[in-house]
């Protein structure tokens, strides 16, 4: 087989393997999957799973290549429109991906098949909700035998969903340091001694962080016995208690800003309808929402894009979004945690494995409302920096706005802090713009000194 490049996050499982052949994704299922394979094809698994779009769907194109010895079979699976990972989910996309791992786990036990891998990194976001992306995660069930994979789903999602539950303000991104899994030991050590008074955190946690490092009697192991149905029950029980789980409750400077910290009715109003009136005569495929908060304008760009990608810092206004796009039924929308100023770097094996955020966030528009002051006056940022990386993210335009230093969200942030941006004003911005961009448009926001401006990539 030519020009084939294999994924390089794809090397762990002996199955088989991604790789890309002229641009487009493949999965190789390997000779020794062949009989696990032929089971979840021919067991209807598959098909229910493809059905209930819980599972990427995915064509078998074995004729179009020449296959090694070592080879079964070649599929495409359907396209995933913006890839995330575990540390970039907001607490509910998390707990609904754990529970989504439950849910194909019980239904591969049904056919008679079990999941021998429950790492979060096996889960994405397709049309709002979570979907399982690797076809080779099943294998033929054997009676008697303990679910494998049960540590590995409790160290990808029981510990995360347990600490971000009892800690508050933690970000998702702490995560990224244990691509493995968090260990039972140390989410222990992280809780509040509260915690210890639960009796499921006893079974799932303590008992575990008890355990862990112990030398095991392999011998033992191999000889436990565990029936289907203990199985079965154990993962009802983990169920209700992930479905208890619920985020701290916060109230913080984010989650509420459209409710109480916007400048006015009239403002907002203006506002809402001169973006959706730009976002509808450019019709965009791909818009990129950059500190969406809790989603107002995300759900203007999904009435007027192909793909909404929308990033805020704030995991709990992700979570309220997540939440509210799926019950208004947007399926173009993905949500997730994300921090422009300290993107999630590529992680991984020579730093390829999961892509940095910078390399995955393109969009032909890109939104930028209420932030520029944010990046300036608190973060310190240059504009010649801002409208650099913006100008990067953006293959086509950005909607900005400008929001001067006599904003009094402005002056909110440099209330403790002595003004050293001589050259933050509307005249800079204009300046700085057109080193990336042509200004098409540019209006006055009523109800403010704000100024709206729809800037096309490059510059006369």
């Amino acid at each position: 087989m030519t020009a084939i490049t294999r994924h390089p996050a794809s090397y762990r499982d002996p199955s088989g393997f991604v790789f890309r052949h002229f641009g487009d994704i493949y999965r190789m299922v390997n000779i020794s999957y062949k009989e696990d394979y032929d089971l979840l094809m021919q067991s209807g698994l598959y098909t229910s799973l493809a059905e209930k779009k819980i599972m990427l769907s995915h064509t078998d194109v074995t004729a179009q290549f020449s296959l090694a010895p070592n080879a079964y079979k070649v599929i495409q699976p359907e396209a995933v429109p913006f890839w995330t990972y575990p540390y970039e989910w907001s607490f509910e996309q998390l707990k609904q991906a754990a529970l989504l791992t439950l849910q194909l786990n019980k239904l591969a036990l049904a056919q008679n098949m079990i999941l021998k891998d429950a790492t979060a990194y096996n889960i994405q976001f397709v049309a709002g909700k979570p979907i399982l992306i690797d076809s080779l995660s099943f294998e033929k069930y054997t009676e008697g035998a303990p679910w494998k994979a049960f540590r590995q789903f409790c160290t990808h999602f029981v510990y995360p969903l347990l600490l971000q539950s009892k800690v508050e303000g933690l970000n998702p991104a702490i995560f990224s340091q244990y691509p493995d899994g968090i260990s039972a030991k140390l989410t222990a050590s992280l809780l509040p001694k509260s915690s210890k008074y639960n009796l499921n955190n006893w079974l799932y946690l303590y008992l575990p962080a008890k355990l862990e490092g112990k030398q095991d009697d392999s011998a033992k192991q191999r000889s436990i016995s565990v029936s289907k149905t203990k199985i079965l029950q154990n993962m009802e029980q983990l169920s209700g208690f992930i479905q208890k789980m619920k985020p701290p409750v916060v109230h913080s400077n984010w989650n509420h800003y459209y409710s109480e910290t916007i400048l006015s009715q009239e403002y907002l109003q203006f506002k809402e309808q001169t973006v959706a009136q730009w976002l509808k005569e450019k019709s965009p495929k791909t818009t990129v929402d950059v500190g969406c908060n809790t989603g107002v304008f995300s759900f203007i760009a999904s009435q007027n894009s192909g793909q909404v990608v929308s990033l805020d810092t704030d995991p709990y206004s992700i979570d309220l979004l997540f939440l509210m796009a799926q019950k208004e039924g947007v399926k173009n929308l993905t949500t997730f945690v994300g921090d422009i100023c300290n993107p999630a770097a590529a992680f991984g094996w020579n730093n390829a494995e999961q892509s940095a955020l910078l390399s995955r966030l393109k969009g032909d528009m890109v939104l930028s409302l209420a932030l520029i002051h944010h990046l300036a006056l608190t973060k310190n940022v240059p504009l010649e920096m801002i409208l650099e990386t913006f100008a990067n993210i953006s293959t086509q335009y950005v909607i900005m706005e400008f929001v001067p230093k006599s904003d009094p969200r402005s002056q909110t942030l440099l209330q403790n802090k002595t003004d050293i941006f001589p050259s933050y004003t509307q005249a800079d911005f204009e300046t700085v713009a057109q080193q990336f961009f042509t200004i098409e448009k540019q209006t006055p926001m009523q109800g403010s000194e704000r100024v709206l401006y729809l800037l096309k990539k490059g510059h006369l």
